[in-house]
């Protein structure tokens, strides 16, 4: 913060002992002031177990969507978490191959599309489940 990098911090709500109230506010005191609190998605580690396949609707919606993830060995991914819908490897084929391709095109279309009124796409919050504007009823 001293040297004028914005700095912008995600709180994942994991379990009921979880003090977030109490890590918000040490932040804030910190004057740091654009802090998400999103919930743990089921996928990855957080999945229910660990042969469960995980769904798209635990994603936010903005995977695909001016976003990727390329993980260390190349694997190419709409966002860290889903990384159960791989689209290509960069070691292999371009990124703009990638992104053009059928895979990508797929991937993208079983993304559930975020809700009118989300904070903008440049946020990385992916946290629609706790933004009011993005709620179903909105």
């Amino acid at each position: 913060m001293r040297l004028g990098i914005r700095l912008r911090v995600g709180i994942v709500h994991v379990n009921e002992s979880q003090r977030i109230a109490e890590a918000e506010a040490e932040l804030r005191a910190l004057g740091i002031t654009e802090i998400r609190i999103d919930r743990a998605r089921g996928v990855g580690r957080a999945a229910a177990g660990s042969a469960t396949i995980p769904s798209v609707s635990e994603l936010c919606g903005r995977c695909f969507h001016h976003r990727l993830a390329v993980s260390p060995d190349g694997e190419v991914y709409g966002c860290i978490l889903s990384r159960f819908l791989p689209t290509g490897n960069v070691r292999t084929e371009g990124l703009t191959a990638i992104v053009s391709s059928d895979r990508w095109a797929k991937a993208r279309a079983a993304i559930p599309a975020m809700g009118a009124g989300c904070p903008p796409d440049d946020s990385s919050d992916c946290n629609p489940a706790n933004t009011t504007a993005c709620a179903p009823a909105y």
